[in-house]
């Protein structure tokens, strides 16, 4: 039945090929031979690896070979070059090979849902031109690093996971629109988010996240799904709190800092020449009280915001606790800006 489909493309010179449901185990060798073949549907079938001929299929853009029985990527995915859509969900993927993944540089779209995927090979960072990726349902417990140098994604659905952080320079992906991370165990957002400047839709549903970014105030978002979190409650405890005595990389870091604010600033010539320390140094947090600026908080506080009257976020009534950081106790004693500390559970 296949062979017979395949030679009428074959007679056709066909662009589209439909192979789903045929309970096939591998693609016909015959499909070498569709030199002008642009999309290929191999849906709901058995199929546990793919013949080398796949190779010679250069003009491919779309394939779908979601419900099959894949245990890994198929080597020769990595020699279709021209590859944009890729749909590989439901099949039992544990591993993904960071050498056929990294050759995959032209896709926008990669559907790896509903597999056995523990973690992501860092080149995954190679696919530069990823806009659309969905993981929902493996076994992910972190992002690589690399993960933020997927800077064109617009959506990313990574639900029912085991996540448990996010990398810091997430928000390197500034043209995120909709980011989905459902039924995880995340107990952070990074603050980073708030540079996602074209997020309308986050979804944390059901994590650990006591507080959120005080950065997300900053964005376009339209909708806003916290439920089945552990948010902080408004309720008064007494505390007693001490001066820190600062790390000299902290000591250091404010002094530097304080100095790249004035416009004859003789660190900021420096930095050129040092690019660890400038990489750490756009780290920096502002103090929202006296703006200097600080690498690491002296204490976290937290702020109760009206979500659909500050952030216009229709689906959300009620206040929420956003995370907000200071440089000093000096600055948590000072009067008028109504953030409270907040207790260690």
């Amino acid at each position: 039945m296949a062979d017979t489909l395949l030679l009428k493309a074959l007679r056709g010179n066909a662009r589209k090929v439909n192979l789903n449901n045929k309970d096939l185990k591998t693609i016909p060798r015959l499909v070498g031979k569709l030199s002008e073949l642009d999309t290929l549907e191999a849906r709901n079938n058995k199929i546990t690896y793919l013949p080398t001929e796949m190779a010679l299929l250069a003009k491919l853009a779309n394939f779908n070979l979601g419900f099959n029985e894949l245990c890994e990527l198929p080597k020769n995915l990595m020699y279709l070059s021209n590859l944009r859509k890729l749909h590989l969900f439901n099949n039992n993927i544990t591993e993904l090979s960071g050498e056929v993944i990294g050759n995959l540089k032209q896709l926008t779209l990669l559907n790896l849902n509903r597999n056995k995927i523990q973690q992501l090979p860092k080149e995954i960072g190679r696919l530069v031109n990823l806009e659309f990726l969905s993981l929902d349902d493996n076994q992910l417990v972190e992002l690589p690093d690399e993960f933020c140098k997927l800077t064109n994604l617009k959506e990313l659905s990574i639900c029912r996971n085991q996540l448990i952080y996010l990398p810091d320079q997430l928000g390197r992906i500034r043209k995120m629109k909709k980011l989905f991370l459902i039924r995880n165990q995340l107990d952070v957002i990074p603050d980073s988010l708030g540079k996602m400047y074209q997020l309308s839709i986050l979804d944390v549903s059901i994590n650990n996240i006591r507080l959120l970014p005080s950065e997300l105030l900053n964005l376009p978002l339209t909708e806003l799904h916290i439920e089945g979190n552990s948010l902080i409650d408004k309720v008064p405890v007494h505390c007693d709190y001490a001066d820190e005595v600062l790390s000299l990389k902290e000591i250091a870091a404010r002094y530097i800092l304080k100095d790249l604010k004035k416009r004859d600033s003789i660190m900021r010539f420096e930095l050129r020449y040092n690019d660890e320390a400038r990489e750490m140094l756009l780290e920096a947090k502002e103090c929202p009280i006296c703006t200097n600026c600080f690498l690491n908080s002296w204490l976290e506080c937290a702020e109760f915001v009206d979500a659909k009257k500050i952030l216009g976020i229709k689906n959300r009534t009620g206040v929420i606790p956003v995370r907000v950081q200071l440089c000093s106790y000096k600055c948590f004693k000072s009067d008028g800006h109504g953030y409270l500390g907040v207790a260690t559970p």
